[in-house]
């Protein structure tokens, strides 16, 4: 089987990879449906998405350990999975206060 049921940390960030890899293929289906294209100007599409993906696939395992007690000792310290969703808040706050120096909608 090419992924079975994690029993250690590398399974579960096998899964969490895939969970990261459907999320990026259904913002690009998405994408392509709503506008005809695969992406945005240059990488923000992509990045934002990426970001997303990472954010959704730990979000996806953290409710994973909630439901089934053996996921959640494997994740252990929630370290890493705490540090994604620090770096998230802090990036979205300074996207918004430098958003006025860059989106043409606010010269």
């Amino acid at each position: 089987m090419l992924f079975p049921y994690p029993v250690d940390s590398t399974g579960l960030y096998r899964w969490i990879l895939v969970f990261i890899v459907l999320y990026m293929m259904a913002a690009y289906w998405t994408h392509h449906a709503r506008t005809g294209e695969w992406g945005g100007e240059g990488n923000e599409f992509m990045l934002a998405q990426l970001f997303n993906g990472v954010t959704f696939g730990g979000s996806l395992a953290i409710l994973w350990g909630i439901i089934d007690p053996s996921i959640m000792a494997i994740i252990g310290d929630a370290t890493m999975f705490l540090l994604v969703a620090g770096i998230a808040g802090m990036a979205f706050s300074i996207k918004g206060l430098l958003r006025p120096f860059f989106d043409k909608r606010y010269r």
